[in-house]
């Protein structure tokens, strides 16, 4: 099965990657982590859970010359050292030297990993189930499937590593499902769930 000339064209212009304006021939005009910075974009006394911090990386070469070309790898981390929770951001390449993270704040959630670990080192044949929000179709400025996604993307990271804790993905199930979605998920998808409950029981056994 072929593509359309349109697709083909749109799937180019993602892959294409603009290189360096010269020729790098020598180390001193790489990226140097020592030169390169970065900056809180429109930076608060305080903030909120649930909030973003917004940062700007500028690179520079090792002669301290601004980089006018992207590509360079950068991972952003966000670490409460109190609480020993972290949260991974999104980095954007803007492919001309600067690169924009975005960063949510989820220490609210972050307590509650904590609460969970200190759980699990007291009972550590203790297994966790957490499930997460599912889709409903909400579309108002009080609660919308947007906003789920978002604490199930933080609520996912913040227990991934944690062994002892499984996280049943529920926005999947439902997301997917031909039936219509709804806040209080229907027969079916609780089915789902009882089933996995179920196939635990008998892997691991009981919970």
């Amino acid at each position: 099965m072929g593509i359309s000339v349109e697709e083909w064209g749109r799937l180019q212009k993602a892959l294409d990657w603009p290189g360096p304006d010269q020729e790098i021939t020598q180390l001193n005009l790489s990226t140097s982590p020592v030169h390169s910075t970065f900056s809180i974009v429109g930076l608060k006394k305080s903030y909120k859970v649930g909030e973003n911090i917004s940062i700007l990386i500028t690179a520079r070469d090792h002669n301290n010359n601004l980089k006018t070309y992207g590509g360079d790898f950068y991972k952003a981390k966000l670490f409460n050292s109190k609480l020993k929770a972290s949260v991974y951001g999104e980095v954007v390449d803007h492919r001309n030297g600067t690169y924009a993270v975005t960063l949510l704040l989820p220490w609210e959630v972050a307590k509650i990993r904590q609460s969970v670990a200190a759980l699990l080192r007291r009972a550590p044949e203790t297994t966790i189930i957490i499930k997460s929000g599912n889709t409903g179709g909400q579309k108002n400025i009080f609660q919308s499937d947007w906003y789920t996604l978002q604490l199930n993307t933080v609520m996912r990271e913040m227990f991934r590593d944690i062994d002892g804790v499984i996280y049943f993905d529920v926005w999947q199930m439902t997301s997917c499902h031909y039936i219509t979605e709804n806040v209080h998920p229907e027969p079916v998808i609780i089915g789902f769930l009882a089933d996995n409950a179920v196939l635990l029981h008998y892997a691991q056994g009981p919970l």
